[in-house]
């Protein structure tokens, strides 16, 4: 469920089902269902998000009737996460189907024969989408994305139940970095021979693929080069400029200074929770982060389940640079 906000961060916003925003009620209630989902109570969560449908006259945002739908399959109830994948399915605009497939809240559904079903009307109107596109480019750029996202869905089930230290973990960021390699290979010979294509032509998905695969590359130098190539991707409306935003401070980062939004986020390993690592006049940050439509850094943070408070972030840095000045002693 949650992994559909960490991957797409960042990335791709909700679509309302009206046009008009929902009201407090079903902000509260939709969030209270998210923390339950996170503590593992998925028939709570399940439940409490029902409560804000009905908060709302029914209504819902599309992202949180997916969750919803992820609650139920964890919590066994599947008529009730069919009912909502059916509603998604059966609108006219498009989603993903290969991340559904991939998606392991959903694993319990598999065998059953209404979900054949459901990623048929997906994939129809998928094929349908697309079907104004080149298809040889969105085949290639749909494959690159699904090995970019499908170990990286574990990668916080490792850290919890394995430890950072861990062969597991060891072992899940090896394969990670290995495809990583491989993707930028084929990206940047895409790009050589075709240079950023328009939506229009390689859709949505695939222009987010290629910004995902120089976002996920482990060599500065490469994202370094890419960063004017991601800033006019963005000026030709080829890109949001929240993608930017990332890149940009994980450029920043790696190259000695702070970030500007706050989208890189840190984890203390001792006491097992994340904090925002050094950001640039951090008592700014949600002005910065709205110029570029980031959503505030209080409902960014939240997704790794701790709360924004500029006392305890400046206390955070000073562990963080205190642990990196020991690091850097132990290296010698």
């Amino acid at each position: 469920m949650e992994k559909i906000a960490l991957l797409f961060i960042l990335f791709f916003y909700c679509q309302l089902s009206t046009a008009q925003g929902p009201p407090d009620k079903y902000i509260q209630l939709r969030d209270e269902a998210a923390a339950l989902y996170k503590k593992g109570e998925y028939k709570a969560s399940a439940y409490k998000y029902e409560e804000a449908f009905n908060s709302w006259d029914g209504r819902s945002i599309d992202n949180d009737l997916y969750n919803a739908s992820c609650s139920y399959a964890l919590a066994g109830i599947k008529d009730s996460a069919f009912k909502h994948l059916n509603h998604l399915a059966s609108f006219d605009f498009i989603y993903n189907f290969d991340w559904w497939t991939i998606d392991k809240d959903l694993n319990s559904l598999h065998d059953d024969p209404r979900w054949e079903e459901v990623i048929n009307q997906l994939k129809a109107n998928y094929e349908k989408y697309k079907a104004g596109f080149n298809q040889d480019f969105v085949a290639f750029l749909d494959s690159i994305y699904i090995d970019d996202q499908t170990d990286r869905l574990l990668y916080r089930s490792y850290r919890d139940n394995f430890g950072l230290k861990s062969p597991q973990f060891d072992s899940l960021n090896k394969v990670i970095h290995y495809k990583d390699s491989i993707n930028l290979v084929k990206i940047e010979a895409f790009l050589d021979e075709h240079g950023w294509l328009s939506p229009d032509s390689i859709s949505e998905n695939g222009s987010q693929t290629i910004f995902l695969v120089i976002q996920h590359t482990s060599n500065i130098e490469v994202q370094v080069k890419h960063l004017p190539t991601v800033r006019k991707a963005v000026a030709d409306g080829y890109l949001n400029g929240s993608n930017l935003a990332l890149l940009e401070d994980r450029v920043a980062l790696k190259l000695g200074k702070k970030q500007l939004y706050g989208t890189q986020i840190g984890y203390f390993a001792d006491e097992k929770r994340s904090y925002v690592l050094p950001v640039e006049d951090p008592k700014n940050i949600n002005k910065r982060r709205a110029e570029v439509g980031l959503p505030a850094i209080q409902e960014y943070v939240s997704i790794w389940n701790f709360e924004w408070d500029l006392k305890q972030y400046k206390k955070d840095i000073k562990k963080h640079q205190k642990l990196k000045k020991a690091a850097k002693r132990n290296a010698k």
